[in-house]
């Protein structure tokens, strides 16, 4: 966290009187959420859907990937409700801010509600009103967007996940709700640093202490009204920031479902928040004051930062991991760009491997999945997408491999039932965007990628299960999220101003 140092009388006195004044309230408001917490209903909530996340002080967030379930609080101990999380957010221009939002609610262990699960897709535009985005004071951000209510895709999600890490599976059906509703919300986070007379930390030692109070609300056509506030204590160093404090949450309006209204019970209430961050790396954790709900969320954060790699720049080597929705497979992918490539130096060209395991949910049954590998080799090209914004690329590749799967049965009549294994060779394809964290030194890079994969068998094949004929290795469009961590190796080259920056590829050291 970074502050102006006043070198005059007047603006020492009035940094200290704004930062006793910020105490003070931020004091009075963890005092009240406390008290809200405690006599409340307990519970915890994760972000707003749609709404986006209060960036941690100093950051100048362009790019967002947000992953939050109930795992990340304190190891799963209750899976249910606002049961996992997936949003991005994306700096469209100066101000206007892109948010996508998708969550999964479910309730299976209420004794008044019968197991059930319905999903939430928002998608909304916000414009930051007042204040400077990474800076300390006050941001005002006002949004407007749709909020889809039904089933989008959370059962082969969710149940996808589960399949990669071993966890149990979530059959419940979908309560039946499908609507479109209007979304209005606004925000108001607000930052400062605690500081002496003479402009220097309190802390000392190169550590620096703020406050971080975060408030944001929304309004749906539905007659929906959510809140969250908090207050939270930051100290940080160089790459390193934690903070520690309390939230308060409340919930009205939301009578469409059983689902959705007691997702909402759940997650008013208070809460105590952990969270670091280290570069581009958050995590945080809410604690309900219940002493059972837990909830949290990791984030990869794009500052905007990078360096051109300057024409004849090293050979870099890149290892990609992420996944891929909304059947959920792992994904690793090395890559190896041999340099710039082509007459035009904007382009460059790397060589891929990549590889790919799960077992996705079967089409909508969800008693069966489908185990899969998938191994194949290609080339891709890659290029700064705007010349004034050199952390942003686009990226497109192609190759060919091979494909394995087989068909199981986990749960109903055929629990165990496994069918023969079939492959195929195919083509792939991958179209998408990369932006630079701007968190790495001159031989170091992460960046974070979304896009489309595609695959196309030469053939699909059936199988005999359990009576019937079951196509597998059937074409696929998938949406794909992910980190490529980017190593240079040789010579270190000179920059230049002709050559197109690509994200991760140089960055400055932090």
């Amino acid at each position: 966290m970074s502050a102006s140092r006043s070198s005059v009388g007047c603006a020492m006195e009035s940094t200290r009187f704004e930062a006793v004044r910020s105490a003070r309230a931020a004091g009075i408001l963890c005092y009240v959420m406390a008290a809200g917490g405690c006599f409340g209903v307990p519970g915890l909530s994760a972000q707003l859907p749609g709404v986006p996340a209060s960036a941690p002080p100093g950051n100048a967030r362009s790019f967002e990937m947000r992953f939050a379930n109930d795992f990340l609080g304190r190891g799963g101990a209750i899976d249910d409700f606002r049961t996992q999380q997936i949003a991005l957010v994306a700096r469209l221009s100066h101000r206007w801010d892109l948010v996508v939002d998708h969550s999964i609610l479910t309730a299976s262990t209420l004794a008044d509600v019968a197991p059930a699960r319905v999903d939430h897709l928002t998608m909304s535009a916000g414009r930051r009103l007042l204040g400077s985005e990474g800076g300390n004071g006050t941001r005002v951000h006002l949004g407007v967007g749709l909020r889809y209510s039904g089933e989008a895709a959370g059962t082969r999600m969710q149940n996808g996940f589960h399949q990669l890490v071993g966890s149990t599976l979530e059959t419940m059906p979908y309560v039946g709700t499908d609507r479109l509703d209007g979304v209005l919300w606004a925000t108001a986070p607000s930052t400062g640093a605690f500081r002496r007379a003479d402009g220097t930390s309190v802390l000392g030692g190169g550590w620096d202490l703020g406050y971080w109070v975060r408030s944001a609300t929304l309004v749906s056509t539905d007659g929906e009204w959510d809140g969250s506030v908090g207050g939270l204590a930051v100290f940080s160093r160089g790459w390193f920031q934690g903070w520690l404090g309390v939230r308060g949450d409340w919930r009205t309006g939301h009578d469409r479902d059983p689902v959705t209204r007691a997702t909402a019970d759940f997650e008013e209430g208070g809460a105590g928040v952990l969270g670091l961050r280290v570069g581009p790396l958050v995590l945080e954790t809410a604690q309900g004051f219940d002493g059972e709900a837990a909830f949290g969320h990791l984030s990869l954060i794009s500052n905007g930062g990078s360096r051109p790699p300057g024409p004849g720049a090293p050979a870099t080597v890149g290892i990609e991991a992420g996944f891929t929705l909304p059947d959920v497979t792992a994904r690793l992918q090395g890559r190896w760009w041999p340099g710039t490539g082509g007459d035009d130096p904007g382009w460059r060209r790397a060589v891929t491997l990549d590889a790919r395991f799960g077992r996705p949910q079967y089409g909508t049954d969800v008693d069966r999945y489908v185990e899969t590998w998938q191994l194949s080799a290609g080339l891709e090209l890659e290029r700064a997408l705007l010349p004034g914004a050199p952390w942003l690329a686009t990226f497109a590749g192609a190759g060919a491999g091979w494909r394995n799967e087989r068909l199981e049965a986990f749960g109903g009549p055929d629990e165990g039932l496994t069918s023969g294994s079939v492959g195929s060779v195919g083509l792939v394809g991958d179209l998408g965007i990369r932006v630079s964290t701007g968190a790495a030194g001159n031989r170091v890079g992460l960046v974070l990628q979304t896009g489309l994969s595609g695959w196309l068998p030469a053939s699909t094949q059936t199988v005999d299960f359990s009576g019937d004929s079951e196509r597998l290795l059937r074409p696929s469009l998938a949406l794909t999220l992910g980190i490529l961590a980017r190593f240079r190796v040789g010579s270190e080259a000179a920059p230049s101003r002709t050559t197109p920056a690509l994200p991760g590829a140089g960055e400055p050291e932090a």
